[in-house]
């Protein structure tokens, strides 16, 4: 799944936020589910890198051998997570 998708042509990406604490989007993915800590899943953490937030709050990780991505909706936050 590419990000792009779903866009209108000509349509212009903004980014609104910026999050300097990358740990800590890792751990709410893993805690929502989304990515995994067990080293033997498809969905381990450690292959994949936090990339950005888009305009609807986001989340998007990119694995690094590979074109694959995963998204975390703004919804999906751990408990005690902040936004």
């Amino acid at each position: 799944m590419r990000p792009e998708r779903g866009r209108r042509p000509g349509r212009k990406r903004r980014f609104t936020r910026v999050y300097e604490d990358t740990e800590g989007m890792f751990r709410a993915a893993i805690a929502a589910g989304v990515l995994s800590a067990d080293p033997d899943d498809r969905l381990y953490a450690g292959r994949y890198r936090y990339m950005f937030h888009d305009e609807d709050g986001t989340a998007w990780f990119r694995r690094y051998d590979r074109k694959d991505w995963v998204s975390m909706c703004a919804g999906r936050r751990a408990a005690g997570e902040r936004s």
